[in-house]
């Protein structure tokens, strides 16, 4: 990310002092010279008048800084990646930084009513409450998914704008991208010492060939795939 960097300058003045020199004038006589002119005392100061009954001077007031926006990795950290990883049926959270300059969280769920938990959370309602003016966006969640679809990966994904252009107008941070999408395994794949997903994530037909390299892979399958036994007649 590339943002630009704006170098306030500082401009510098001088002031400037003027020596006044006062003589006297009208003499017929030199000054003398053995005995300086002893200088007149000096003024006392003036008190300053007091101020006017009923009207007292008002005292300082401090200015109230503005609000500080919530910086764009606020939402990728601390309590929100607690609040995921306490929400039954999440099997896993990461983060992510795009060379794009995208900053992303991804959470894997066991299936859509654990995505539900998290949306309706007290956390997740918080963090809406903080970021989308309005408080939340319209519409029922994964009203599109069935309730039977498997398991669900969320990446939930934003994008910092560089500093000082405006954000978008529904998001109190400054950002210029905000998205959630959500994502269901394909079958198949393979890995060696681990992967992405946490392996609580069934991903169907997935092979985990061992470290060692001895002994065929092991392969991921969902009981509805197995071939069913028959008992002996």
């Amino acid at each position: 990310m590339n943002a630009r960097v704006f170098i306030p300058s500082i401009v510098l003045a001088a002031g400037v002092i003027a020596a006044v020199v006062v003589t006297a004038g009208g003499q017929t006589e030199p000054a003398p010279t053995t005995r300086p002119a002893a200088a007149p005392p000096a003024s006392p100061a003036s008190p300053a008048p007091p101020a006017p009954p009923g009207d007292p001077a008002s005292p300082a007031v401090p200015s109230k800084p503005a609000p500080r926006a919530l910086p764009p990795g606020a939402m990728m950290t601390g309590s929100l990646v607690e609040g995921l990883e306490n929400t039954p049926g999440c099997l896993g959270v990461d983060l992510a930084r795009w060379r794009s300059g995208r900053q992303s969280i991804c959470a894997w769920f066991e299936d859509k009513a654990a995505v539900v938990a998290w949306y309706e959370s007290e956390v997740h309602q918080g963090m809406m409450q903080q970021v989308v003016r309005g408080g939340a966006f319209e519409g029922n969640p994964l009203e599109h998914v069935a309730d039977d679809s498997g398991p669900i990966m969320v990446i939930a994904s934003l994008t910092p704008t560089p500093r000082g252009e405006p954000g978008l107008p529904q998001i109190v941070l400054p950002i210029s991208q905000i998205s959630i999408e959500m994502f269901q395994p394909l079958p198949g794949g393979v890995h060696i010492g681990g992967r992405l997903a946490p392996e609580t994530f069934v991903v169907p037909g997935m092979k985990a060939h061992p470290v060692d390299g001895l002994g065929p892979p092991d392969v991921n399958e969902p009981a509805a795939t197995k071939p069913a036994t028959t008992a002996p007649e």
